[in-house]
């Protein structure tokens, strides 16, 4: 790999949401007066948490939403049409599952009035359209790949640019300022209506948003720019490089326009706490327990099944999940993959994510001293609402 600083700068996932938010502002849009000051910030500090060492969405092949390989060769997963890998190959996680799953916690956390956790959910969502709209990303130039030059130039010349030479400014304020003003007018809100309602018919992926339409036509147009991303031309560079920062601006803008109506549109459906549900297993092809469950979320995006006093919620060895005496310490946690498919996280484990390989679902657990994540087989299930 190049021995190349990509931390001379701010992150620019910071100065796209905090942009974003301005913009706003300049189009008059009314969800503007939703991202205050207090909010603003609470989502520029999470904006680049997803990229850390340890955080739960940091690992291999999660943030590339591929629409084709490093050589300009067209990608999809197989059995799912429209549907992009992740640079494993796989369906997910891959900044599409990832991003519906921030975005609809998010949505549940904000109905609760839980502002903070709600704002830190919507940051990684936005984290993660911007990765989408990031050519390396769209294109498998992986970290871990003999691209890791080329993806590790793009995004250094991409933070040198965005901080300093478009405006010459470094301070954070003036930057998303500027990028704001260059971007009025430009913010496809329309694209984004009802997000989260989606089509009433065909597969599991395309029932409860558009997100997979979405990231579909912008990891498309992605692919377009890879020549420039393998130019040794920084010009090229320079000029690919505006036009995917213009377009994450102008996306994340319209993203939190989204969310500011969804919160507030009830008729839009997101899991509730006090409700009571059901747990239907994919696997078993049945409801899993007679008794009804209910949700809590918790600070951090994911949330807990309450079930009757004294039991709790286990994943077997052989990937089944069963109602068991109450264990002291014992906690069971979950997180939204493509709502309302959940995945289990055994005793709290954060490093679980929904994955599914073919038509299998699985959960993904990275190890720290490991750069690939290991697949191993997981029970998945939908939450349904209890009759």
């Amino acid at each position: 790999m190049a021995n190349i600083e990509t931390q001379a700068y701010p992150s620019t996932h910071c100065g796209i949401v905090r942009a974003a938010a301005v913009l706003l502002k300049l189009d008059n849009h009314p969800a503007a007066d939703r991202y205050d000051a207090g909010t603003v910030e609470t989502m520029v500090e999470e904006a680049s948490a997803p990229d850390r060492m340890g955080d739960r969405l940091q690992g291999s092949g999660l943030h590339y939403y591929c629409s084709v390989t490093p050589e300009g060769v067209a990608r999809t997963v197989r059995g799912y049409e429209g549907i992009f890998p992740n640079s494993l190959g796989d369906l997910a996680p891959s900044p599409l599952t990832m991003m519906t799953s921030e975005y609809i916690t998010a949505v549940a956390l904000e109905r609760l009035g839980n502002r903070f956790a709600a704002a830190k959910c919507l940051a990684r969502a936005a984290h993660m359209l911007a990765d989408v709209c990031c050519p390396p990303h769209s294109a498998g130039l992986s970290y871990y790949s003999r691209y890791a030059s080329n993806h590790k130039r793009y995004e250094s010349d991409g933070e040198t640019y965005f901080w300093t030479e478009k405006f010459g400014t470094t301070d954070p304020v003036t930057a998303a300022e500027q990028w704001a003003a260059l971007c009025a007018g430009q913010a496809p809100y329309e694209t984004y209506d009802n997000l989260l309602k989606g089509a009433s018919d065909g597969d599991l992926f395309r029932k409860m948003s558009r997100f997979p339409d979405i990231c579909r036509e912008i990891a498309l147009s992605g692919a377009g720019e890879l020549p420039s991303v393998l130019s040794n031309d920084a010009e090229l560079r320079r000029q690919s490089i505006d036009r995917r920062l213009i377009l994450s601006i102008v996306h994340t803008a319209a993203l939190f326009a989204a969310f500011d109506r969804d919160v507030r549109d009830l008729s839009v459906k997101v899991p509730q706490e006090q409700t009571p549900y059901r747990l239907y297993s994919y696997g078993a092809g049945k409801t899993l327990f007679r008794e009804p469950l209910y949700v809590r979320f918790e600070e951090d995006g994911s949330i807990e099944l309450l079930t009757q006093e004294g039991a709790y919620l286990a994943v077997t060895r052989f990937g089944s999940v069963r109602l068991t005496d109450q264990t002291a310490g014992m906690t069971t946690r979950f997180r939204f993959g493509f709502e309302p498919m959940m995945t289990l996280y055994p005793n709290g484990d954060i490093y679980r994510l929904l994955a599914v390989i073919g038509k299998r679902f699985c959960s993904v657990r990275r190890f720290l001293h490991k750069r690939s994540p290991h697949f191993s087989t997981q029970t998945g299930f939908r939450l349904d609402a209890a009759d």
